[in-house]
């Protein structure tokens, strides 16, 4: 062999690796030889053995054999020691990521938390009260129509001639369509689903129990008569409870974040350093 010539083996990034991560684990150790080995027991009782077994079940649908569960064991014990290790020699130092992953967690156990106030019919009530916006139902119509459609010539003749039929209360049939020729009390969402965007918009200031004007939506050209408007309405709890507490639980949650905020902020010296006046 060449004496310059390199085993193919030093060649092998992994080797690189993890020659360089025992360099940077000594040089640590050496400058910090109480953080480098963390001591303390690593104890896994009988129900984190339980909670390794339950989650290998709801994965496999089966629960572990001896010797997988014992794997399941011999691998929560590296990953906990694998853990304090690298706390202990600061790898979660200045990691954006790590960071993240922590405040979720922090999150998620305000979310916990709140999970453990019940609200009342009388707190859903009030809420329900001081937030109408959220619950209160749209107008909603009942009417008739019929529908033309077409660019000819002739279709404003045939639309006036509709409308004076109508009024003279006789019968008119307008051009084929699969929109319904008559609508029983829906809300407008549901309309404009139906009949086009806006096009419930127009019926807010048609008259009762008369045939309208023209009305235009996606489709064509529609004489409306409107036979019911319901302004919106704010629903009682009994109508809508389940909808209610889902908010109210959300607002929950948020008052319980802020609250831990602010306490955990009060527990800190908070400096704001700028660059320039009146910038951050």
């Amino acid at each position: 062999m060449h004496p310059l010539s390199v085993h193919p083996i030093f060649r092998e990034p992994i080797l690189h690796f993890l020659l360089i991560g025992a360099v940077l684990f000594g040089l640590y150790g050496w400058v910090n030889p109480d953080a480098a080995s963390p001591t303390g027991e690593i104890r896994v009782d009988q129900g984190r053995i339980d909670q390794l077994a339950a989650q290998f079940e709801k994965s496999w649908q089966r629960p572990p054999s001896a010797d997988e569960l014992q794997q399941l064991i011999d691998d929560f014990i590296v990953e906990e020691i694998f853990y304090r290790q690298a706390l202990a020699l600061g790898l979660d130092a200045d990691d954006r990521v790590i960071r993240r992953r922590l405040r979720q967690k922090m999150e998620f156990l305000t979310t916990e938390a709140a999970r453990f106030y019940e609200a009342t019919d009388a707190e859903l009530s009030a809420y329900l009260q001081q937030h109408p916006d959220k619950f209160q139902s749209g107008s909603q119509f009942s009417f008739e129509q019929v529908f033309f459609k077409g660019q000819e010539p002739q279709l404003a003749t045939r639309i006036q001639a509709a409308e004076q039929a109508l009024r003279a209360n006789q019968p008119v049939t307008g051009d084929a369509t699969l929109l319904p020729g008559f609508v029983a009390l829906s809300p407008a969402y549901d309309i404009d689903s139906w009949f086009g965007d806006g096009f419930s918009a127009q019926l807010e200031s048609l008259a009762i129990d008369q045939w309208s004007a023209p009305i235009q939506s996606e489709y064509g050209v529609h004489l409306v008569k409107l036979l019911a408007r319901q302004a919106p309405r704010l629903p009682r709890l009994a109508e809508i409870r389940p909808t209610v507490e889902r908010e109210w639980r959300n607002h929950k949650n948020q008052e319980v974040k802020s609250a831990m905020i602010e306490r955990l902020k009060s527990g800190y010296s908070i400096v704001v350093e700028t660059h320039a006046e009146g910038r951050i």
